[in-house]
């Protein structure tokens, strides 16, 4: 089973909270071979009998949640784990039949200071059978077994159908170790969501060398992806997914198939969700590895699924602006020097500052993104107060009203004190979109990447312990 085509059936589900969307790609190996190698061919066909597993899972360990409602606004950390276990039976040349050992996703999340604990909710293909057969046309069909499958599991299924995709993907000439290419417009479509809505995004890869990998002659081939989908779940509410990240595949050179893949990035899930006159906003940002794997062993126990939670969500008041809605609050770290490079555990405190600055900056509401700055920033160079940056962000906003950012990369690059308070200088790489209108021709809109170098001091001064960006510099 491809890689592909397994990420293209994990999508892990529908939470109490909204829907995730996940997609692909991959990481590890050694010893280059500097001979031209074909990493697309006809993979040999598994004999009659034959069962096969694959283990796709999705962890993102410190999600930052965050719930704005008619109530106010509601802030939280959780983690995110989604695992689907799929058995492959080879019947005959033309027909195979697919089992979902498990399809579920878990969420453990703490949000205005209530635990939830950890629920298990079963993906729309959990314990389903899937029957393909290979048709006359040269793809290959493929079939509920079930009376009267749902919707979800009938859209779930699109995913799925795929045989083969890995042909979009990989170069037909044999290529060397250092051969890039871009994948191919088709492959990203079907990747960035086959049911989505809308979905663009770039995968680049390069083949780096050749290596032993489970005792199998593999390919190591390093990935960069980022993208972006908008999908519309059964109630109507629309889901946007995006994702950045890198990692690597390995690609056996004898059955021509992705045995091995791991990728590491950042990912936001925003969902607006409608409730009477009321809506309710949800953003999850984390950062996520993702890994796809043969599993030999045999299927795995089954899991209790948990109850849907029926309880509302807890009230909760609009943070004043000036400061940081309310956060674990972790202990001073020792002293650094100034300017010394330290470990990228970064302080969840300030992963929430880092969240909120992309996420904020898309609104054109300059007193919301205000909430996260200090009185008085070191600014583009300038030292300025409170009124002249939310100045600044308006007259931005009003120039470039439709912005889209996606973030693809974070580092704390030191700690230091000042007044004898913690300062995180942490740098912040994104892509970002600028358009004068929604619908914008070519050339009157600005696409890009770029960095920046915030500078988030952990302060007393206010009534609560809060993490305010005190210094915002450009990185050139």
């Amino acid at each position: 089973m491809s890689t592909s085509r397994a990420l293209r059936h994990a999508r892990l589900g529908t939470t109490a909270l909204g829907a995730l969307v996940l997609l692909s790609a991959c990481q590890s190996g050694s010893a280059a071979d500097p001979e031209a190698v074909q990493l697309r061919g006809e993979a040999p066909a598994p004999p009659v009998g034959s069962i096969s597993r694959i283990a796709t899972r999705m962890t993102v360990d410190e999600a930052t949640f965050v719930v704005a409602g008619p109530g106010g606004t509601l802030q939280g950390e959780g983690t995110l784990q989604g695992e689907t276990i799929v058995t492959e039976t080879v019947r005959s040349a033309t027909e195979r039949t697919l089992t979902f050992d498990r399809d579920v996703m878990r969420v453990r999340m703490n949000l205005g200071g209530e635990d939830s604990g950890e629920q298990i909710s079963a993906n729309p293909l959990h314990e389903a059978t899937v029957e393909a057969r290979f048709g006359a046309d040269s793809t290959w069909v493929y079939t509920l077994d079930a009376e009267d499958p749902s919707r979800e599991a009938e859209d779930a299924l699109r995913n799925v159908e795929v045989f083969g995709a890995d042909d979009d993907l990989y170069p037909a000439e044999a290529v060397r170790p250092g051969y890039q290419w871009e994948a191919p417009p088709s492959f990203v479509a079907t990747t960035f969501g086959a049911d989505a809505l809308r979905s663009e995004g770039d995968v680049y890869l390069t083949f780096e060398d050749v290596v032993d990998y489970n005792r199998e002659r593999c390919a190591r081939i390093r990935v960069t992806l980022s993208g972006v989908e908008v999908t519309m779940i059964q109630d109507g509410d629309e889901v946007v997914m995006e994702m950045g990240g890198t990692g690597t595949v390995y690609r056996s050179l004898d059955r021509f198939t992705d045995v091995y893949s791991e990728i590491e990035g950042l990912m936001r899930m925003r969902q607006t969700m409608a409730t009477g006159d009321a809506s309710t906003d949800v953003t999850v940002t984390g950062s996520y590895t993702l890994t796809v794997s043969d599993y030999n062993g045999p299927p795995p126990e089954p899991v209790e699924i948990s109850e849907p939670s029926t309880a509302a969500l807890p009230e909760a008041e609009v943070p004043e602006p000036a400061s940081v809605p309310a956060t674990p609050v972790p202990a001073a770290p020792a002293p650094a020097s100034a300017g010394t490079p330290v470990a990228d555990a970064i302080p969840p405190a300030v992963r929430t500052v880092l969240d909120q600055y992309l996420y904020l900056q898309e609104s054109n509401d300059a007193d919301a993104v205000m909430a996260i700055y200090g009185d008085r920033v070191r600014y583009n160079g300038q030292t300025l107060t409170f009124a002249q940056i939310r100045q600044d962000k308006a007259r931005f906003y009003e120039r470039w009203p439709a912005r889209v950012y996606i973030e693809y990369g974070r580092r704390l690059e030191s700690v230091s004190m000042e007044g004898g308070e913690p300062l995180y200088t942490v740098r912040l790489d994104y892509e970002y979109s600028l358009r004068k209108r929604r619908n914008s021709p070519p050339g009157e809109d600005q696409n890009g990447r770029a960095s920046v170098r915030l500078g988030i001091l952990q302060t007393t001064a206010y009534d609560e312990p809060a993490y305010l960006i005190v210094r915002e510099t450009p990185v050139r």
